[in-house]
């Protein structure tokens, strides 16, 4: 099948897998309700991160590479560039109520608003515009992205959505999201996205289909184990190495050539009902369970992860108390994040030291709001070498908080 260079829409019901871990390269995230966990280096323990949702509930995130994700929570849809140590909002007053309403590449941000419309971003976020959508159909239900390759290129899926009948429309725009063409259907629609600009997926229920031209042409499609696809349970880490549940024989398949071959590599209790992959890194959970198949070695040797017992939460931050989250990246050249919760208004001083202890650099006055706190630092003209921080709170009680931090150049 070839389709001339454009945007891929697709309209969709409400997804039906939610989307509470993934990969930002190979470290792992987990949301719980309001809560966002992060693994700590190549363990399986993990640390809470806290984007500034406050008790509003995660609904999704998506990470479009090792270091840049969107996290959308309440109203809000905040933006990390640190592998997830560090979050910013980026819009204020957006309901992105599952995955398939976000579509990310690069610095291009596709988001499917009310009343028929699509905010666009070029920016990563940081500035809009909308743009109405127009289909050339009228027997469709909702509407959901298959994903966005190129600023350009967009497909959404819209089906008349009655379960295993009605049109499954698939829809193409090549000029930003402007007008949209219908293609040839690949039928109902379970995950699918853009892993680069050239590499996406779409698994149906009888077949897995994959692009290498950023969605210029597909191939006629992989039926890993001869039998039915369990839609969430599509991962491709790469552009050779993918996975694939299916459903009669609760298997993960897995190709390392780019879907010629398959293989099963793992069987479940149940059906494998969600699978997401990053680098030489995979995992997936099974219907109605808690527990989590980790792989860091593309599904060779496995281990069991229980969230309820790897994660570590930390309290809200009480009137008057103070916690360090440490700086970003560590080491780092030229400039750093340091982040710290405060448990209420407050400024700071931040100190910095050489080796030696002799003072470098002080900036006075900080202000503090209640919750995250970050400070970026320059390092300026400075040396290489390891560094001391303290950033002392200005309160009726004075808190002291250190750490240190690496400077390469």
């Amino acid at each position: 099948m070839i389709y001339p260079k454009t945007l891929l829409l697709f309209l969709f019901p409400l997804t039906l897998f939610a989307q509470n871990f993934d990969f930002a390269g190979e470290t792992l995230f987990i949301s719980k309700a309001e809560k966002l966990f992060r693994q700590k280096d190549t363990t399986l323990k993990f640390e809470q991160v806290f984007p500034g949702n406050g008790t509003d509930s995660i609904r999704t995130f998506l990470f479009i590479s090792p270091q840049k994700g969107y996290l959308a929570a309440g109203m809000k849809l905040f933006r990390t560039t640190d592998s997830g140590i560090t979050w910013t909002a980026v819009h204020q007053n957006i309901w992105v109520g599952n995955s398939g309403v976000i579509a990310a590449m690069g610095d291009m941000l596709l988001i499917l608003g009310p009343n028929q419309t699509m905010l666009r971003s070029y920016d990563s976020g940081n500035s809009f515009d909308t743009v109405a959508i127009n289909l050339p159909i009228t027997t469709y239900n909702l509407i959901s992205f298959m994903g966005a390759s190129s600023p350009r290129y967009a497909v959404l899926y819209a089906p008349d959505f009655t379960p295993f009948t009605g049109q499954k429309h698939y829809l193409l725009s090549t000029d930003s999201c402007k007008t949209w063409s219908e293609i040839p259907s690949f039928g109902e629609k379970g995950k699918s996205r853009f892993i680069s600009p050239r590499h996406g997926f779409i698994v149906t229920m009888g077949r897995v289909y994959a692009t290498s031209d950023g969605g210029n042409s597909w191939d006629g499609g992989f039926n890993p184990g001869g039998t039915t696809m369990m839609p969430g349970g599509g991962a491709w880490a790469d552009s050779l190495t993918a996975y694939q549940t299916t459903y009669i024989d609760r298997k993960l398949h897995r190709t390392t050539n780019g879907g010629t071959t398959w293989s099963a590599i793992q069987a479940g209790a149940t059906e494998i009902e969600y699978t997401v992959a990053g680098g030489k890194c995979v995992a997936f959970r099974e219907r109605d369970a808690s527990i989590i198949k980790y792989s860091s070695d593309k599904g060779n040797t496995w281990v069991t992860l229980d969230p309820a017992t790897s994660v570590e939460e930390e309290s809200p931050a009480q009137p008057g108390s103070f916690v360090l989250h440490g700086n970003y990246p560590n080491p780092f050249n030229g400039s750093t994040v340091i982040s710290f919760s405060s448990g209420g208004e407050a400024t700071a001083d931040l100190s910095v030291y050489n080796a030696n202890g002799s003072l470098v650099d002080k900036i006075k006055g900080i202000v503090c709001k209640s919750g995250l706190n970050q400070i970026m630092w320059e390092s300026k003209d400075l040396p290489s070498g390891v560094y001391f921080y303290s950033l002392r709170i200005n309160t009726f009680r004075e808190s002291l908080l250190t750490g240190k931090m690496i400077l390469l150049k």
